[in-house]
């Protein structure tokens, strides 16, 4: 990706979490882009033969080209403490009200990590039983698209590389990423 996409590419991010943001505030969305575009350039440092004709070389890529920000909405009660199940716990919540979404947050004290949370059909709201984050980033997917790929520790990891390779040699499929009319859409502000 040039210097002058990427620009492009996080300028329009930036106007979409316009359309989401509640107090003006853009620096969790700064930072958080700022992550995702780091990692990404790492990736791209590490060349693999073979791969020179895939269209990802890195998970942050397909976060960049698919992702979008979510509307922030913390869900009142205890939250969960088994971290390790996150992606798991996400994916089990799945039904015809509740979607799967798989990214990026940024938590309030500044540290950005893969995540996985939930997202309301119903009001667009988030979901998330581990974290209140200041900025969510990524991916809502399908139910079909979610039970082929995760495996319990996320879809978009590189601790899962071995089951998303083919994500990265040939992207993602048609039928991977959930829409709905009313939920903000990663390319219409």
């Amino acid at each position: 990706m040039s210097c002058k996409s990427s620009t492009t590419k996080a300028n329009n991010l930036l106007r979409q979490y316009a359309t989401v943001i509640q107090n003006g505030n853009f620096q969790p969305a700064i930072l958080t882009l700022s992550y995702i575009y780091q990692l990404n350039e790492v990736s791209q440092c590490f060349r693999v033969k073979g791969t020179e004709k895939w269209p990802y070389r890195s998970f942050e890529q397909i976060l960049f080209d698919h992702g979008r920000f979510f509307k922030l909405s913390h869900s009142a009660g205890l939250k969960r403490t088994d971290i390790g199940n996150r992606f798991r716990y996400a994916s089990n919540q799945q039904s015809s009200e509740i979607i799967y979404c798989e990214g990026i947050i940024l938590k309030p004290d500044g540290l950005a990590f893969e995540h996985a949370w939930n997202l309301s059909v119903n009001t667009g709201e988030i979901v998330d039983a581990y974290f209140d984050a200041s900025c969510y980033f990524g991916i809502p997917l399908t139910k079909d698209f979610v039970c082929k790929y995760n495996r319990g520790l996320g879809i978009f990891s590189p601790d899962e590389l071995s089951n998303g390779i083919d994500l990265l040699e040939l992207g993602l499929p048609q039928n991977a990423i959930w829409k709905k009319d009313g939920i903000p859409k990663k390319d219409n502000p």
